[in-house]
């Protein structure tokens, strides 16, 4: 089930060519036409991902103050510096960016080196590669938050 679901999507146009790749600017025009896609999709999965993180650093926060604080109510004001991450967004938001014009130069360097046998490179990068992302973008803030909450409990108890 799985596997014909994961097939569905790679059939999408978002992830198939249709069109004929003739040279080195049709690589570079249908990575760079989907681009606007992969940080939408990535913008989506980044805020759920920091209102998760987000949600979780509010109840570190009410289950320290509703124990008293325990370290002298300064667990909050040393997770303060957390719930502002703009620098680490903007930073990861431009290696993102980075990677993805990884993968056209990956492809004409794999249709460089081996011709036709890399005709379905691109498609099967693009799709791992944003997958991959997704993945990275939501695992961030979560595991960020799971992180903060087991500060926040420990400190606290």
């Amino acid at each position: 089930m799985l596997k014909r679901m994961l097939q569905r999507v790679v059939r999408h146009r978002f992830f198939s060519r249709d069109e004929m790749v003739q040279d080195w600017r049709d690589i570079i025009a249908l990575w760079e036409t989907r681009r606007i896609a992969y940080n939408i999709l990535l913008l989506a999965t980044g805020i759920a991902g920091i209102l998760v993180g987000a949600g979780l650093f509010l109840l570190a926060v009410v289950s320290v103050e509703a124990d008293g604080g325990g370290g002298g109510g300064q667990a909050p004001a040393l997770l303060l510096p957390l719930a502002f991450p703009v620098p680490g967004i903007l930073l990861y938001a431009t290696a993102a960016n980075i990677c993805y014009t990884g993968g056209w130069i990956l492809e004409l360097f794999a249709r460089w080196l081996w011709g036709e046998r890399a005709e379905a490179f691109g498609e099967i990068a693009h799709f791992l590669g944003l997958s991959l992302s997704i993945l990275l973008t939501a695992a961030i803030p979560i595991t960020l938050g799971v992180f903060i909450v087991s500060f926040a409990l420990l400190w606290s108890g």
